[in-house]
């Protein structure tokens, strides 16, 4: 049993992308837990309105440690007319160390989830934002061509992110819960019941479950599939 983000879900079950000659046709799904929302951040007084600003500019990349990261920073790109040699790369392994570099002066900007703990920590060095992406007609095409099953999304302001003050238009994907085909039905079934019925346990454990909705566990139209045992539950719980 693990956590994934879609994408990776898709691509180690077709064995592409990361996962490139290593297929995991075993992988069942038990639960969608949330939406996972990622951008780009520059410094609040900066001129860098759009993408097509970074261009000729320094912003990280390679993300060894952290794959789904450079494909997701190369799907927007290019889902925007632009490619990775449009920036100067700086390489780094993973988004939390792209945005040390940022910190530091070293990148007019880094891509991570906005309400993470490294994004706080970089506006007490120094005010953020976002950028907000363009979705022009066909530009999903592009972002799901690169990153199959990420979709566009809109972060609104909330007290918890002051650096969000308007609307801002970022990549989505969905974060799920995995098992293995040969877990037993039984096992899967009472594990998505007792996810399905306890939201305040998980967000008691992690805030981040602030953000999952139950209706929404059994999400339809991600491309996977669902474990036989979580189906079972789900279909008497009225959510299939």
């Amino acid at each position: 049993m693990s956590t994934a983000a879609l994408p990776d879900t898709i691509f180690a079950l077709t064995g592409k992308g990361p996962y490139e000659g290593r297929k995991h046709a075993n992988l069942r799904v038990l639960a969608r837990l949330l939406e996972f929302q990622t951008g780009f951040m520059v410094r609040k007084d900066s001129n860098i309105r759009s993408l097509a600003d970074l261009k000729g500019k320094p912003f990280p990349s390679g993300f060894t440690s952290q794959k789904l990261v450079g494909v997701l920073v190369r799907a927007a790109f290019e889902a925007e007319g632009m490619s990775l040699s449009d920036v100067v790369g700086v390489p780094v392994p993973n988004f939390v160390r792209g945005t040390e570099q940022f910190v530091a002066g070293k990148t007019v900007g880094s891509y991570l989830a906005p309400g993470s703990g490294i994004v706080r920590k970089a506006n007490a060095k120094f005010k953020i934002r976002f950028i907000s992406l363009t979705e022009k007609p066909g530009s999903l095409k592009i972002l799901r061509s690169i990153a199959p099953g990420a979709y566009y999304t809109t972060v609104r302001p909330t007290k918890r992110m002051p650096y969000i003050t308007e609307p801002v238009k970022m990549i989505g994907f969905d974060y799920l819960l995995q098992v293995g085909a040969k877990v037993s039905n039984a096992v899967a079934y009472k594990s998505a019941k007792a996810l399905h019925q306890n939201k305040k346990a998980l967000v008691a454990a992690h805030g981040v479950f602030r953000g999952f909705k139950p209706k929404l566990i059994a999400k339809q139209g991600l491309g996977v599939e669902y474990h036989p045992g979580a189906i079972k539950y789900y279909k008497e719980a009225g959510l299939l």
